[in-house]
This record gives C-alpha cells, sequence and structure tokens, in this order.
C-alpha cells in the first residue's frame, strides 16, 4: 500500500486543553439539601443532623443530646 494511501486527507487540529474548575457548595444549598434527605431520618439522627448542618462538632453535639461522640459519629 502507498504512503498517501494510508495518510489521512484531512489534517485536523489538536483538540484546546481543558480546564475543568470546583468550588465548594454554598453551605445554604447543602443543608437544603441534608434536611431534604432528613425525611427518612430517626428523630433522633435529625437532631444530631441539624447540628452538623449547623457546624457544630461531634463533642459539642454529644454534649447537647446528652449522649456520647461515638453515638453521634456512628449516627
Amino acid at each position: 500500500m502507498a504512503l498517501a494511501a494510508r495518510l489521512p486527507t484531512e489534517r485536523r487540529p489538536a483538540p484546546a486543553p481543558v480546564a475543568v474548575g470546583t468550588n465548594p457548595a454554598p453551605t445554604t444549598d447543602v443543608a437544603e439539601l441534608l434536611l431534604l434527605l432528613a425525611d427518612g431520618l430517626t428523630p433522633r439522627a435529625r437532631d444530631v443532623l441539624k447540628r452538623v448542618v449547623a457546624g457544630l462538632p461531634s463533642r459539642a453535639i454529644a454534649t447537647e443530646l446528652h449522649s456520647t461522640v461515638s453515638t453521634v459519629q456512628d449516627i
């Protein structure tokens, strides 16, 4: 087979490089989504979730709910 038959008839430009950037979702959007998903949770798990969304650490949540840190993290 001749060399000319193996070469592309048209030269295509190389694709341009692509850059993808990400930003964290706004806290209010995340909180709203989590609370929508909370529908299937137990009341106790919802109490924990509300405090997580508010930004409380596990130790503070455990103190407020009269529980242990392990229990809060397991919920």
